[in-house]
């Protein structure tokens, strides 16, 4: 049930913002994400994102997003936790050139923050708490448009995160994503 509310808010929140989307040049993407430690790939986790981008001219604009985790990482290396995304959000600089007739390629450079859940039910050692991240991040990827309108999105984004509750990755925190992506006006 929790999983079908948050897509109804993803849902919702992108039905939103195509009303209010003016004939400049504003893209709104959402796919999925696969989040984990560049240094131990079993701290990982899978969520579905939503981003906005506006550009202000030809090459410079900012993102937003928002991720809402699906899953995450099970018994953890067989401690018997479990860590779960619980979301995340970003806002970011981002500069773009074109690439061929229907591509561009694109870079991102701002901030990321989010929550994990952790839970045991061991009966010697039960957690149930929440543990907030966030960093420095940077990025880049390519949009490939099928259409004037219509295309897909591929990025590889990584964080410099730091954890609270001294709890930290061994690596950056780093996210590959693939969205559909739609572009509002814009110039040709």
């Amino acid at each position: 049930m929790n999983k079908t509310i948050k897509l109804l808010a993803a849902l919702a929140a992108a039905t939103a913002i195509s009303q209010i989307a003016s004939a400049d040049d504003f893209q709104f993407s959402v796919g999925g994400e696969y989040l984990f430690d560049s240094n131990d790939t079993e701290f990982a986790f899978t969520g579905i994102t939503g981003r906005g981008t506006y550009y202000f001219n030809k090459n410079i604009g900012i993102e937003a997003e928002a991720t809402f985790g699906t899953s995450g990482a099970d018994n953890f290396e067989g401690s018997g936790i479990d860590f779960d995304l619980d979301r995340q959000f970003g806002g970011y600089l981002v500069g773009r050139m074109p690439a061929g007739k229907s591509g561009e390629l694109f870079g991102r450079v701002g901030f990321r923050a989010g929550t994990i859940s952790v839970t045991s039910d061991s009966f010697w050692f039960p957690v149930d708490e929440e543990v907030d991240y966030n960093g420095f991040s940077i990025g880049a990827g390519y949009s490939h448009f099928f259409s004037k309108n219509v295309g897909i999105r591929g990025e590889v984004t990584t964080s410099g995160a730091s954890l609270d509750n001294n709890f930290s990755p061994d690596g950056n925190l780093t996210s590959f994503a693939v969205s559909l992506v739609y572009k509002f006006g814009g110039k040709e």
